[in-house]
């Protein structure tokens, strides 16, 4: 105000003195009358939004609101019409040219001496240009949001890639030891026998014929392993074709648990059997059915302590047929039941190893899906395990 009378003093009139103010200002200047129309506007505000001062007087000021601002608008001067108080906003204008200009409002109503309204009274500051920067900004952080999330989505993948490597190095590492021990047990007694034959020519022929015996035992018994671990082999890639044929289920079954019937025998297991006597035909690759129970059976008496029990149910229903193997052996872990038929994966308990690869409820799944069965496992620690095998008939 000082400056203004100064200017005043100098030879400028007060009115003359606001008029260059006016025009010098590079804000928004306007006063809108009752009806919302400006009845003044100064030139650099018209024109930062492409016009004249003359083409905007009388003009409704609804006309140059952006569409998102006007229903906001409409409150804000419901508000600065109830009140004395100067109330501040951010408002957007439309050009004349069509592109969207930021404005810093501060409004405020006129009153006449009688108390109505004269009309509003309006500062506008342009913040375009930090709007758009802070525009970039919001685009800038949710850019860095999301290279941040994806960063973390592959840094996850690849913890869990390397997790899964270790853990299928550490399954290799236990699959070659495995075999290297299964291996090495049949060959030990195939050496060691067939060196005290060629070395003891003293031997009676009833000790030669027996050593004879050990010798084919084991050598079948190696003969088996093999054909098992190049059956796997030929599982895992998936390529292997089924020879299917009609066959009794009945009849693959007994004849499993006869060749297991020795190894039961020697740890004092019951093998107990509730199988139909009619037959129970199925369409189905003989061989590969068997190899799969056998499996089955081998686990449950493996895992089974002395002078327990192995129970095999079939049961032949409209559509499939159904095998039920149940032990009263040391049963699977909760925890372990959803992997138990991974390859490599073994059952061991602290301070115990059970001899074996980790193939056998790998490939007797295969086989089964294969077959487009099912196989499911029920079991409790200490409590035993119950494999559970349905097999279309066609």
């Amino acid at each position: 105000m000082s400056d203004i009378n100064n200017i005043s003093k100098s030879g400028l009139s007060t009115e003359e003195t606001l008029a260059f103010l006016l025009e010098a200002d590079d804000d928004l200047i306007a006063v809108l009358d009752s009806n919302g129309n400006f009845s003044m506007i100064n030139r650099n505000g018209a024109k930062s939004l492409g016009y004249s001062a003359q083409e905007m007087i009388g003009k409704y000021y609804q006309d140059y609101l952006a569409p998102d601002s006007k229903e906001m608008l409409d409150e804000i001067m419901s508000k600065v019409l109830a009140c004395d108080d100067l109330v501040t906003f951010n408002a957007g204008f439309i050009d004349r040219y069509s592109q969207e200009i930021y404005y810093k409002v501060r409004i405020k109503k006129s009153v006449t001496k009688d108390g109505g309204i004269a009309g509003l009274l309006f500062v506008g500051t342009n913040i375009t240009n930090i709007k758009k920067q802070e525009q970039k900004q919001k685009e800038l952080n949710e850019k860095l949001v999301e290279a941040n999330r994806i960063i973390s989505i592959e840094r996850e993948r690849a913890k869990s890639q390397i997790t899964i490597l270790e853990e299928l190095n550490r399954l290799k590492g236990n699959f070659v030891s495995n075999v290297s021990h299964e291996l090495r047990t049949p060959l030990a007694s195939i050496v060691g026998f067939a060196e005290t034959i060629a070395s003891d020519h003293d031997l009676s022929k009833e000790m030669v014929l027996e050593f004879n015996n050990i010798i084919l035992t084991e050598g079948k018994r190696l003969a088996k392993f093999i054909e098992n671990i190049l059956d796997f082999s030929k599982l895992e890639e998936g390529d292997e074709k089924l020879n299917k044929s009609p066959c009794d289920l009945v009849e693959i079954v007994l004849e499993v648990l006869g060749s297991y019937s020795k190894q039961a025998k020697e740890k004092g297991i019951t093998i107990e059997q509730r199988i139909p006597e009619a037959e129970m035909v199925i369409f189905a690759d003989k061989e590969r059915l068997c190899r799969a129970i056998s499996n089955i059976v081998n686990n449950a008496i493996k895992f089974t302590k002395d002078g327990g029990r192995v129970t095999v149910i079939a049961q032949d229903f409209l559509k499939e047929v159904e095998l039920v193997i149940s032990d009263t052996g040391i049963g699977i872990p909760e925890k372990d039941i959803p992997n138990i038929f991974g390859k490599f994966n073994k059952l061991d308990r602290p301070g115990k190893q059970y001899p074996g690869t980790g193939m056998g409820l790998f490939a007797a799944h295969q086989i089964i899906s294969l077959h487009k069965g099912l196989i499911k496992i029920k079991s409790e620690v200490n409590s035993g395990t119950s494999v559970i095998i349905r097999l279309p008939k066609k």
